[in-house]
């Protein structure tokens, strides 16, 4: 074989391959490593009391949504406040970047019972700190004839700080894993959901008990 040739499929098998690797790095095709497998076991110890919150229900996920997401660890459940008489949605994922990263509930939302009322923003998760952690947050209006309002929270993190770019899939490209955040609040009405607090001090409280639980 001429040297050329040689050297031109070296390079393509170089640019093929490493591509490659990372790719089957990041999706775990050759096992977890020691570091994703004790992120997902702190998970499992995240608190089912978070304040004046307590967990009624711990669910698994659907098949379809355990295909699409991969998990590698999660918790997916349901708190309640009795003294408000509220109740809310925490879904923390651990996952390979690329899945982890596309799926959002202004797709999933949108598309089932829901219509966006406004465009995705934005927020602070603890206005009241010095905390650098931001979130999407973003506003609904069901479709039934109840007529509620749902908000939808979530951003991604590698280290305790929740981020919110807009293309989380390019912004994370290099990591191995993601965690993605996503908390989701039901309103009788338009007013109660533009005045509510609540929810944001319960976003803070999220942050702080993921920040000493996990990281």
């Amino acid at each position: 074989m001429k040297p050329a040739l040689i050297l031109a499929t070296i390079s393509v098998l170089v640019l093929t391959l490493i591509p490659a690797i990372k790719d089957g790095q990041r999706r775990f095709r050759w096992g977890e490593d020691s570091e994703v497998t004790l992120l997902a076991s702190r998970l499992e110890t995240f608190p089912k009391q978070i304040g004046d919150w307590r967990c009624i229900s711990d669910e698994l996920l659907g098949k379809t949504s355990a295909n699409q997401l991969q998990p590698l660890g999660f918790i997916n459940r349901s708190y309640v406040n009795d003294a408000l008489k509220m109740q809310t949605n925490v879904f923390i994922l651990l996952g390979p970047t690329g899945p982890t990263a596309v799926h959002t509930p202004d797709i999933c939302f949108s598309s089932r019972e829901f219509t966006i009322i406004n465009k995705r923003k934005v927020v602070s998760v603890d206005p009241d700190r010095s905390s650098r952690s931001m979130c999407f947050e973003t506003n609904f209006k069901s479709r039934d004839v109840s007529g509620s309002y749902l908000t939808s929270w979530y951003a991604w993190t590698i280290d305790g700080d929740w981020q919110a770019p807009e293309n989380a899939r390019y912004y994370f490209a290099g990591s191995r894993f993601l965690f993605k955040i996503q908390i989701t609040a039901r309103y009788p009405d338009l007013d109660t959901m533009e005045n509510d607090k609540v929810m944001r001090q319960f976003l803070a409280e999220i942050e702080q008990n993921l920040r000493s639980s996990v990281f």
